[in-house]
């Protein structure tokens, strides 16, 4: 069961990884001035990735926080549902009903491999940003 679920969050995790990789491609293209402006005044490459890479801090700290509510309000409305009247299921029920566990070890799995998604996903499109010059950022 477990081996299933990873499965589906793989899967899933790639849709992401696509999607995020597409929108941070859009938001760099579209601060490549800022990019440039910064990089004139002194700044270097690894500053404006440090700055990147803070912002998918915080997009991280979101996703875990909105993850984790969303999560509980699922598993609050599920338990609410009887599933008495399905046989043998009563293997996964107690008193009737269904309710999801979270074991730390899962959620510090899931956190890593959602930090790693997250930080490789944002980290292709700020790299390529960056191997630009300072006039090529400038003139976009």
């Amino acid at each position: 069961m477990q081996i299933g679920s990873y499965v589906v969050f793989f899967m899933i995790a790639a849709i992401v990884m696509v999607s995020i990789m597409v929108t941070y491609n859009l938001i760099v293209s579209e601060r490549l001035r800022e990019i440039g402006t910064l990089r004139s005044i002194g700044l270097h490459r690894m500053d404006i990735a440090a700055l990147f890479l803070f912002e998918g801090v915080y997009l991280l700290l979101f996703a875990i926080a909105a993850g984790g509510l969303v999560s509980l309000l699922i598993r609050f409305g599920i338990s609410r549902i009887t599933f008495d009247w399905i046989p043998g299921f009563s293997l996964f029920l107690e008193d009737g009903r269904l309710w999801g566990r979270y074991r730390p070890d899962n959620l510090v799995m899931n956190t890593g491999l959602l930090a790693l998604i997250l930080f490789a996903s944002i980290g292709f499109p700020i790299r390529r940003a960056l191997k630009r010059s300072v006039v090529q950022c400038l003139k976009s």
